[in-house]
């Protein structure tokens, strides 16, 4: 027991997150900004089931599921889908699920679907009530026949306006502490009240405190502002890390840590997403986080940050038996380690099968867990490999292709090369042409104009002018003397015929 002491506080002082790098802080905040100010909420609890099947396969008592805000049960039958299946050969699983849903249209439809999923084994009730912080009554507002949005703030539905109406009636309250026994394990809390979830949460101080609740997932949306409880995203998580829960805010790739140091106050503000949060002393929680992240950052961060506190709650619980007080002195008391060999009365018997029995589930939880991780490795490398060797005779063909379409296309550039050099030369002595052809048009008026003076002054020269000039001198005359006589001609004419038009005549 000395080497399990010894491991124990090699453990505890390796815990912390201060030697964590920043530049993990700086990825996770920038996860964790994008998983809130983005529309995550339908990534829910359905997500979580396959992780944390193994987890409940090991649990052998606390099979008990709540569905706070059950709506139809959509969430319900993935819970019972998935964590019913039986782990063995002819096994029957037990389990319990209790639904709260206030609605009376949803709580009709949950009521059918339980009855379907009915089997030898399952416990599953639908309560027809609300989950708030007290029991009581309350005005339920929303309820106009649909499935959507209704809740116990009339504010809340302001958003929802459009296509629903503010009907409202009495619905009865209940608490979660109120409606459970104390001591009553839950394995999982799934939370989604329509901005209600912190009262809801509330409700159920006494089981967070006891650490009754194993694991919970709530529902973040802009409808908590206009709840009107006046309680932040920061003090909720403050107040589950207090009480021993790690809180993760729910990223397609990864569960952003937003305990402790890696809470941020730009979280407060989100549009709507799901919380993942569990005990942080749990040993399922590593593999929990690493069943559902992936990459080298969760890796990295899981490795030391919940492998040191999964082992450290492993290493109390077997050394926890066999730590003895001793009976000398009231006041001043001395813990030793028992070791083997030292001798063991009747009494101790039990506690060391204890002992070997926790040892042995530790070590068989470790087995389960390597033996999965390590099929799963090997299953996607077999299957990274079987694209490689597909792929890579693809590749070759598409490169080869490629070379040769370049070496074609290489030379069928060169040879529009050669035709546009060709085609600039034809353009060149083109374009001379064309400028001797205008520069020819630009003189050949000129031409025709000194041609055409040139022919006039030499016809004139061969023509005798005065001569000219005389013979139509006479031609005037012999015209003007014709326009006399015509003129006279013209006179006689008609005074002729106004003598004729004037003559008496006798009746």
């Amino acid at each position: 027991m000395d080497r399990l002491a010894w491991l124990w506080l090699l453990w505890t002082s390796s815990m912390g997150a201060d030697g964590l790098p920043l530049e993990m802080r700086r990825q996770f905040l920038r996860l964790g900004k994008q998983a809130l100010s983005t529309w995550n909420g339908c990534l829910g609890v359905e997500s979580l089931l396959a992780p944390l099947k193994l987890p409940w396969d090991l649990t052998r008592g606390g099979r008990l599921l709540l569905d706070v805000g059950a709506n139809t049960g959509r969430a319900s039958e993935a819970m019972v889908s998935v964590l019913g299946q039986a782990s063995g050969c002819g096994e029957v699983e037990t389990l319990e699920l209790i639904a709260f849903e206030p609605h009376p249209v949803n709580q009709a439809e949950l009521q059918k679907l339980l009855k379907r999923m009915a089997s030898p084994g399952r416990r599953l009730l639908s309560v027809a009530a609300a989950v708030s912080a007290a029991p009581g009554h309350a005005e339920l507002f929303g309820l106009s026949g649909t499935d959507l949005g209704s809740s116990l703030s009339p504010h809340v539905n302001v958003m929802r306006e459009r296509w629903l109406a503010n009907v409202s009636r009495s619905v009865a309250v209940v608490s979660l502490e109120s409606f459970l026994e104390v001591d009553r394990k839950v394995f999982l809390l799934k939370v989604d009240a329509e901005g209600f979830d912190p009262l809801v949460l509330k409700g159920a101080d006494r089981l967070l405190r006891k650490r009754r609740v194993r694991f919970l997932v709530f529902e973040v949306d802009r409808a908590w502002h206009k709840a009107g409880h006046g309680i932040s995203l920061e003090q909720v998580v403050s107040r589950l890390f207090r009480l021993g829960y790690f809180c993760f805010v729910m990223h397609p790739e990864v569960l952003v840590p937003v305990y402790g140091i890696w809470w941020n106050p730009t979280y407060n503000s989100f549009t709507w997403a799901n919380v993942f949060c569990a005990l942080r002393n749990d040993p399922a929680l590593f593999a929990v986080f690493v069943s559902y992240s992936f990459g080298n950052l969760s890796l990295q961060y899981a490795a030391h940050e919940l492998l040191p506190q999964s082992l450290n709650a492993t290493l109390r619980g077997l050394l926890a038996p066999v730590r003895r007080v001793s009976p000398r002195g009231n006041k001043r008391r001395r813990m030793r380690v028992l070791r083997f060999g030292d001798g063991v009365s009747k009494n101790e018997g039990p506690m060391f099968e204890d002992i070997l029995y926790k040892f042995q589930f530790m070590l068989e939880h470790l087995e389960i867990f390597c033996c999965e991780l390590r099929e799963t490795l090997e299953d996607r490398l077999m299957l990274v490999l079987a694209d490689l060797e597909r792929q890579v005779p693809e590749l070759l063909q598409k490169l080869q292709r490629q070379a040769e379409e370049v070496a074609d296309r290489a030379s069928k550039l060169q040879e529009l090369e050669v035709r546009v050099e060709m085609v600039s030369r034809r353009i060149g002595t083109q374009d001379e042409r064309l400028q001797s052809c205008a520069e020819r048009c630009e003189r050949t008026p000129l031409q025709l104009r000194s041609l055409c003076r040139e022919e006039l002054q030499r016809r004139l020269s061969e023509e005798d002018l005065p001569a000219t000039a005389l013979a139509v001198a006479k031609q005037q005359e012999a015209l003007d003397e014709v326009r006399l006589q015509l003129q006279r001609l013209l006179d006689r004419l008609e005074w002729g015929g106004l003598l004729e038009r004037t003559r008496w005549r006798p009746d």
